[in-house]
């Protein structure tokens, strides 16, 4: 079921954030909570925003049904051929190998730069 990856995850978090405050004061482990905290809101929003742009053709802003316009912007061509491996659990997987090996190469491109 979903229970032990949920289980998994939230002690990875836990362990990470009891290892840091272990070693650094109280400000210094809000600073550092707030800070990965925000690290993984951001991560979740690209990946998901990812999958739906891929996967469904849309980008829900608001879902609002009783107004004329309900808040989703449909992408034409995606809209009408969605990938619909994205929408289903691997494409989580893929969508978050593909942003790894995007970042990974814009790392290496700004590190070069920067030499």
């Amino acid at each position: 079921g979903v229970y032990v990856p949920l289980i998994v995850v939230n002690c990875i978090i836990l362990g990470r954030a009891e290892a840091f405050a272990s070693k650094h004061n109280v400000l210094e482990s809000i600073i550092d909570a707030l800070t990965m905290g925000l690290g993984f809101l951001f991560g979740l929003v690209i990946i998901s925003l990812v999958r739906e742009i891929l996967g469904q053709g849309t980008i829900t802003l608001f879902p609002v049904k009783a107004w004329e316009w309900n808040g989703v912007v449909e992408i034409g061509f995606l809209k009408k051929y969605p990938v619909a491996v994205i929408s289903a659990s691997a494409g989580a997987l893929l969508v978050m190998g593909y942003l790894k090996g995007f970042f990974n190469w814009l790392t290496e491109i700004l590190y070069k730069k920067s030499k």
